[in-house]
């Protein structure tokens, strides 16, 4: 039987690429992944791009 593989979704490649770098604190609770604390300096267009992922939450500003 072969293996499938799965390459990553753009959406998923934004957030391991751009949003994550940009994430000072953050923790999980059982379904989400909590944003509490943005590095210095991160753009508004990351910040906002990260609110639209179902299994994020973004509590900080």
């Amino acid at each position: 039987m072969m293996d499938v593989f799965r390459l990553p979704t753009d959406k998923e490649l934004y957030l391991s690429d751009v949003i994550w770098p940009h994430i000072d604190e953050w923790h999980s609770d059982s379904n989400h992944f909590v944003i509490t604390k943005w590095k210095d300096g991160t753009p508004d267009e990351v910040k906002e791009r990260a609110t639209s992922y179902s299994t994020i939450v973004v509590e900080a500003k």
